[in-house]
């Protein structure tokens, strides 16, 4: 292609060279894609703005994925949600006016904006802003989102009273031996999808039959007493429609997002951007969910399913029937 070389200041042919380097921020190093040009002409290389490819903001969304902090993506996604503007919420937050337009065009936020933002980003913490708020938005707007936050919050109710009744079972050699503790299963699937690009809903599966059974195996009791059902793709959370649906429901939890693939099959992906709550979990239940996602990270959907067909737990147990921590013991993992 022709364009203007700014060292010999003619119009020739240059060549675009694509390539990886290393970007520090902020005591991290990480590896990203850039762009320079090189002049046939004279053999000059040179940069120029609107290449397509900007590494710095490539290297700073990595880095806010490794430290689990807000990408720009999500604070965009949750203002459009309840139709803030950028300066509606930054007024909210209490920060100047271009420092929200800064973060949602790939700048780095500061620590302490990410705090705000995440908190401001759960349902009760924006409830707080905005019945506080005197002079940022009209009253009409005010309700409005108020009356957002409370219909998730009814249909949460609503789900999460269904998930009660249905899991309202003894603890017993189906559980782990653990009572069903719901809070503590939403904690380790944010937890599971936290730092992710997306998780597809096969393996977020396997990872908590994997976590729950480790767990057992090690400790005698599983994290979450949680049931697992043998299905055809393996393993999975009995009932896992209904947990999945009220994590989707409660906001800022979890998003989900399909996908379209090449073989043109469809395949559900989640996420969160929330610090995951893992308050209730304890130590040894900490490092088995550390241990099960460092284990599984480079492994798909699709390994991850043929290695758990080869469980005994799943071959010993009759379609559709719930799988028995029994088979914990012989975990290959």
């Amino acid at each position: 292609m022709k364009d203007f070389c700014p060292i010999c200041e003619e119009m020739t042919k240059v060549e675009s060279v694509r390539t990886r380097k290393e970007v520090l921020v902020r005591g991290d190093t990480f590896s990203v894609y850039c762009e320079y040009f090189r002049c046939t002409l004279c053999d000059s290389e040179f940069e120029k703005s609107g290449s397509g490819i900007d590494p710095l903001a490539e290297a700073y969304k990595n880095y806010q994925i490794k430290h689990d902090m807000i990408t720009s993506e999500k604070m965009i996604e949750f203002r459009k949600k309840y139709d803030l503007t950028q300066k509606e919420l930054s007024e909210l937050l209490g920060w100047g006016g271009a420092t929200l337009s800064r973060y949602e065009n790939g700048a780095l936020q500061d620590d302490a904006h990410d705090r705000a933002l995440q908190l401001a980003m759960k349902p009760e913490g924006l409830r707080t802003l905005v019945r506080n708020d005197k002079k940022v938005l009209t009253e009409e707007k005010r309700q409005r989102i108020l009356d957002i936050i409370d219909s998730n919050r009814n249909t949460r109710t609503s789900l999460l009273g269904y998930l009660k009744a249905i899991t309202n079972y003894d603890p017993g050699i189906l559980s782990g031996f653990r009572k069903m503790d719901i809070r503590k299963l939403f904690g380790t699937i944010e937890f599971l999808c936290k730092g992710n690009d997306g998780i597809p809903k096969t393996k977020l599966n396997k990872l908590l039959f994997y976590a729950d059974f480790k767990h057992f195996k090690e400790n005698g009791v599983s994290i979450t007493g949680a049931r697992y059902a043998r299905l055809p793709f393996g393993p999975v959370l009995n009932d896992y429609e209904h947990f999945f649906a009220t994590l989707i429901h409660e906001e800022g939890l979890i998003t989900v997002e399909e996908r379209s693939f090449s073989n043109g099959a469809n395949g559900e992906y989640y996420s969160t951007s929330n610090a995951p709550d893992i308050e209730l979990l304890s130590d040894s239940e900490l490092s088995t969910l550390l241990g099960i996602k460092k284990y599984f990270h480079n492994i798909n959907a699709t390994r991850i399913s043929e290695l758990s067909h080869n469980e005994p737990a799943y071959i010993k147990t009759e379609n559709s029937n719930l799988i028995s921590y029994e088979y914990a013991e012989l975990l290959s993992i």
